[in-house]
């Protein structure tokens, strides 16, 4: 399971979005999943990223957002049904806040 270049797209303005919603800092997040920043830019720039790494990032800020009450950007491509599909072709880890 891989994203073309517009669903990367997609998926990369998602998670800024979802960052900027979960009031950290991107240096707070690498710290909140232990990760350097290139890690973690990789990711918010869909960049070379690792699926496994993309897939608990989206987790992390959808459990982050929740927490404070608030309603997240949806994801239109890392959908639940992808998660799941997801799941079957990789070794997903659990987000830290969750």
């Amino acid at each position: 399971m891989s994203l073309n270049r517009t669903q990367q797209n997609i998926t990369g303005q998602e998670m800024r979005a979802n960052l900027v919603h979960s009031g950290l800092t991107e240096t707070t997040l690498a710290e909140k999943l232990a990760w350097d920043r290139p890690r973690l830019d990789a990711v918010l720039n869909m960049e070379d990223a690792d699926p496994v790494d993309v897939w608990q990032v989206r987790d992390e800020l959808l459990t982050l957002i929740s927490d404070r009450g608030l309603a997240p950007e949806p994801f239109t491509v890392l959908t639940d049904d992808a998660r799941e599909e997801a799941e079957g072709w990789f070794e997903l880890r659990e987000a830290p806040s969750a």
